[in-house]
C-alpha cells in the first residue's frame, strides 16, 4: 500500500495506525467496564439481598408444607420420618432467613414491608404447623383432627402465597421500570459514544488526509524531480549522440576543431571560448581553434601544459573572478577593470590531458550546469575523435611507411600510382639501384649497409618535390614517381639526386656508393606493371654500362646521356655562341636522324611542367618559369643541381 514512499512516510503512517488502534481497544474497553459497572449497579440499586432471602423463605415455607403434608399421608414410617425430617430443617432455615433479614440494611422499603407482612403471616403459619406436627406426634390424634389442621395450615398458608406474588408482581414492574431506565440511560451513552466515535473518524480522517496529501505531495515532488533529472539526461545524452555522429564524419583535426567551435558557438552563445592543445612534445600549448577569431578569442598566456591548473588537476576549474587571488595566473583579463570568469575543462587525447577548453564570461556570472555540462561533453568528444584520428594516422603512417628509411613502403606506392593512372595526368617512374650494396654490407657490414639507405631516403626527402612520391621498393632498390613530367622531363631531377649523393658522400660519413636509375613515363603503357618492368630493364641496362647513369626506356644509352645535365648544359653553352639562326640550325643538325630533337622536346616539357608546378614547387626546385632562350634555360639547370 505503501509503495514508493519513502521509509519516514511509512514510518509516519505505521506509527498513526499503532496509536488509532491503541485508542480504539481503550475505548472498547472502557465501554465494557462501564456496562459492567451499569449492571451491577443495577443490581445493587433493586435491593438484591432481601429478594434472595423472599424467594428462599418462600421456597422453605413451600418445602415445609409439602413434607409435613406428605407425612401426614404416607402409611410408610420411614417415609414418614423422612418427611418430619425435611420438615424440621426447612423450619430451621427458615428462622436463620428471618434473623439474616434483621441483621441486613435494606434500601427498597417497599419491599422490607411486604417482607414484614410475609414475616408476620409466617408467623402464623409456623405455629399452626408447629401445633399440627406436634399432634401428628400423638397417637391419639384422631385423623379427623389432623384434617382439620391440615386445611388450617393451607388457609395460613394461602396469603403467603398471594404476598409472594404480590412481591414478584412489584418486582416484575421495578424490573420493568428499571430496565426502560436502564435502557434510556444506554441510550444516551450510546449516543454519546457514536458522537464521539464520528468525531474521532473525523479527526482521524482528517489526519489520515493530511499525512497523505503531505506524502503524496512529496512523493509527486519527488517524482517530478526525477523527471526533471531524467529529462536533462535524455538531453545529454541525445545531444552526445548528435555530437560523436557529426564529428565521426569529421575526417580531419582541423574539421573536428571546427565543428567543435561551431557547437560551443551554437549552444553557448554568451561564453567566448577557445581551444587550446599541445605540441606533439607535449612542451608548449597553443590555441588550435576560437569561436571568435576576429578577436582572438579568449586569449589565454599560458605556455605549456605544465602550467595550465586544469590539464594538471583533470578536473574542470571555475573562477567567478579573475582579479582575485586565487584565480588562474594565465587569464588574459587580471585587471579589476577588465574582470571576468572563467572556466577551463581539460581535454585527454589517448588517455593524456594534453589541451583544455578555456572560456571567459561576464563577472561573476560562470557558466551554468546546463552549459558546463555541454561544454564537458564537446571537450570529452572531441578528445576521443582526435586521438582516434591520431591513431589511425599512425596506424596508417606504420602500415604505409618503411620503418628503417621512412619511405613509402610498396603497397602504399602502388595505391598512390594507381590513382595517379586513374586521374589521367601524366607522370615519370624512377627505378633505381644502389651500385655494389652487397659488397659495402660485406666490407662494412650491415649497419654501413642501413646507414646507406637512410642517406639515401634523405637525399631523394630533400630533392623531390611534394608532389613527387618515393618508396623503397626492398633492399636496396627504389622506386620514384615524379608527377606531371614525362621521362626525358624527370631527368635532371634525378640527375640531381645523383649530384645531392655524390656531395654528401663527400664527406666521408660513409664509404662511396652510386646509385644507378631506369626511367619511363604512363606514355609507353597505362599498366603500373609494365611501366615499372620497362624502368627495371633500362636500370639492368644502366647496371650494364657502368652503373651511376640514368637509362630511359625505349633509348640508347647515347641518348640517354644526352638527356643528362651536363650533356644538355655543354649543348647549351654552344648554341649560345651563335645567333638565333645558327641556334636553329644546330639544334637541327644535332640529331638529324631524329624526327624530334630532344633539346627541344626536353626544353618544351620542362616549360609546361614548371608552368603547372609552380605553386607546390620550392623555389630551390623546378620553380622558376624560362622565359626563353638558351641562357634562361641553362641557369634554370644550374639551380636544379644546386
Amino acid at each position: 500500500m505503501l509503495k514508493g514512499f519513502s521509509n519516514q512516510t511509512r514510518f509516519l503512517v505505521f506509527s498513526i495506525w499503532i496509536f488509532l488502534m491503541l485508542v480504539l481497544v481503550s475505548a472498547v474497553s472502557l465501554v465494557s467496564v462501564t456496562r459492567v459497572t451499569s449492571d451491577v449497579q443495577y443490581l445493587m440499586d433493586y435491593d438484591l439481598p432481601t429478594l434472595t432471602l423472599i424467594i428462599r423463605l418462600n421456597r422453605d415455607m413451600t418445602d415445609a408444607q409439602n413434607a409435613l403434608v406428605h407425612s401426614l399421608e404416607t402409611s410408610s414410617d420411614k417415609l414418614r420420618m423422612r418427611d418430619r425430617i425435611r420438615f424440621t430443617d426447612h423450619i430451621a432455615n427458615i428462622d436463620q432467613q428471618m434473623i439474616a433479614f434483621k441483621n441486613q440494611e435494606h434500601d427498597d422499603q417497599a419491599l422490607v414491608k411486604s417482607f414484614k407482612q410475609l414475616k408476620a403471616l409466617h408467623s402464623v403459619w409456623q405455629v399452626k404447623a408447629k401445633r399440627l406436627y406436634d399432634s401428628s406426634l400423638d397417637p391419639k390424634t384422631h385423623r379427623v383432627e389432623l384434617d382439620k389442621a391440615v386445611e388450617e395450615i393451607e388457609m395460613a398458608f394461602s396469603p403467603i402465597g398471594s404476598l409472594i406474588k404480590q412481591i414478584e408482581t412489584n418486582r416484575e414492574e421495578v424490573h420493568f421500570n428499571a430496565t426502560k431506565a436502564r435502557l434510556l440511560d444506554r441510550s444516551g451513552f450510546s449516543q454519546s459514544i457514536l458522537y464521539a466515535t464520528i468525531a474521532f473518524a473525523a479527526i482521524l480522517g482528517a489526519v489520515m488526509t493530511i499525512v497523505f496529501y503531505m506524502s503524496i505531495r512529496a512523493r509527486q515532488k519527488k517524482i517530478d524531480q526525477q523527471e526533471d533529472e531524467q529529462q536533462v539526461v535524455r538531453h545529454a545524452q541525445q545531444f552526445s549522440f548528435r555530437l560523436s555522429t557529426a564529428l565521426e564524419m569529421a575526417e580531419s583535426e582541423s574539421d573536428v576543431l571546427g565543428l567543435a567551435t561551431k557547437v560551443i558557438k551554437h549552444y553557448t552563445p554568451n561564453l567566448s571560448a577557445e581551444i587550446l592543445i599541445a605540441d606533439s612534445s607535449h612542451a608548449h600549448i597553443k590555441q588550435v581553434a576560437t569561436t571568435d577569431p576576429q578577436t582572438g578569442g579568449p586569449g589565454c598566456t599560458v605556455k605549456s601544459p605544465d602550467q595550465c591548473y586544469a590539464v594538471r588537476s583533470g578536473t574542470v576549474a571555475n573562477f567567478s573572478d579573475s582579479s582575485q587571488f586565487d584565480a588562474c595566473p594565465y587569464i588574459k583579463n587580471k585587471s579589476i577593470e577588465n574582470a571576468c570568469s572563467a572556466t577551463c575543462i581539460p581535454i585527454t587525447i589517448m588517455g593524456r590531458s594534453v589541451g583544455a577548453l578555456h572560456t571567459i564570461s561576464q563577472l561573476n556570472k560562470l557558466p551554468d550546469h546546463v552549459d558546463v555540462q555541454t561544454l564537458e561533453q564537446v571537450a570529452n568528444r572531441l578528445g576521443d575523435r582526435v586521438g582516434l584520428l591520431r591513431a589511425f594516422a599512425k596506424n596508417a603512417n606504420r602500415a604505409s611507411t618503411d620503418p628503417l628509411t621512412g619511405l613509402r613502403n610498396r603497397r602504399s606506392f602502388e595505391e598512390t600510382a594507381s590513382k595517379q593512372i586513374a586521374s589521367g595526368k601524366k607522370f615519370a617512374i624512377a627505378y633505381c639501384d644502389l651500385d655494389r650494396f652487397k659488397q659495402l654490407n660485406d666490407k662494412h657490414g650491415h649497419d654501413a649497409g642501413d646507414r646507406a639507405l637512410r642517406l639515401f631516403s634523405r637525399i631523394l626527402k630533400e630533392t623531390l618535390r611534394p608532389t613527387d612520391l618515393a618508396a623503397r621498393w626492398g633492399g636496396e632498390e627504389f622506386v620514384l614517381l615524379i608527377s606531371d613530367l614525362t621521362a626525358i622531363a624527370a631527368v635532371p631531377i634525378l640527375e640531381r639526386v645523383r649530384i645531392k649523393l655524390a656531395q654528401a658522400l663527400s664527406g666521408g660519413v660513409l664509404p662511396v656508393f652510386t646509385v644507378s636509375m631506369g626511367v619511363n613515363d604512363n606514355q609507353f603503357s597505362d599498366d603500373l606493371q609494365l611501366i615499372l618492368e620497362s624502368a627495371d630493364e633500362s636500370l639492368l641496362q644502366a647496371k650494364n654500362t657502368g652503373r651511376n647513369k640514368i637509362i630511359i626506356a625505349g633509348r640508347n644509352p647515347a641518348e640517354a646521356q644526352a638527356h643528362s645535365i651536363d650533356s644538355i648544359n655543354q649543348r647549351l653553352s654552344e648554341c649560345k655562341e651563335r645567333d638565333d639562326q645558327d641556334v636553329a640550325q644546330a639544334a637541327q643538325s644535332h640529331v638529324s636522324s631524329q624526327s624530334n630533337d630532344p633539346c627541344e622536346v626536353f626544353q618544351e616539357e620542362c616549360n609546361d611542367a614548371n608552368a603547372k608546378t609552380e605553386d607546390q614547387t620550392p623555389p630551390d626546385e623546378l620553380s622558376k618559369k624560362p622565359s626563353g632562350g638558351p641562357e634562361n634555360f641553362t641557369q634554370i639547370l644550374t639551380e636544379n643541381v644546386r
